[in-house]
């Protein structure tokens, strides 16, 4: 059984049918085109540029000055000094203490609100609620170190 194919408009018997994408396939393709030239051209750039372009662990620098013990817990008063080309925001700050015998006792953490401008210095005070007395005993060494902070352009 053979199938045929005629003719809409004059009825005649089509023998060789050649199914191809057409025309309508290229437009589809050339219609998406502009979409990927404004994500390649314009999204692209823009996202490069809010990617953090320094690391905030070596651009800063924390100073602990004191750590005192309070009715309320502990504060611990320092600063940050940023040695860095870049502008960092919301820096996150980790405190871990240890005994004597170099055991984990305890962590707290706190935030700097301001930024910090390349080349400044920023106070901070973390205080940490619900700690242990021991952390204000002699010989509890203590570790303040930069978690986390996001860049920001200038």
């Amino acid at each position: 059984m053979e199938a045929s194919v005629k003719c809409s408009n004059c009825g005649a018997e089509i023998k060789n049918l050649t199914l191809s994408p057409g025309k309508c396939s290229w437009w589809s393709v050339v219609s998406f085109l502009p979409v990927v030239l404004i994500l390649v051209f314009v999204l692209l750039p823009l996202w490069r540029m809010d990617k953090p372009k320094g690391d905030y662990r070596a651009d800063l620098a924390v100073t602990v000055q004191e750590k005192r013990m309070t009715r309320l817990g502990m504060e611990i008063l320092g600063t940050i000094e940023n040695r860095g080309q870049h502008r960092w925001e919301s820096i996150e700050l980790d405190a871990e203490f240890y005994g004597p015998d170099g055991s984990f006792l305890d962590e707290g953490s706190g935030r700097i609100a301001s930024s910090v401008d390349p080349g400044k210095t920023e106070r901070f005070k973390i205080q940490l609620l619900q700690v242990s007395s021991r952390l204000g005993e002699e010989g509890v060494r203590m570790d303040v170190k930069v978690a986390h902070a996001y860049f920001s352009r200038l």
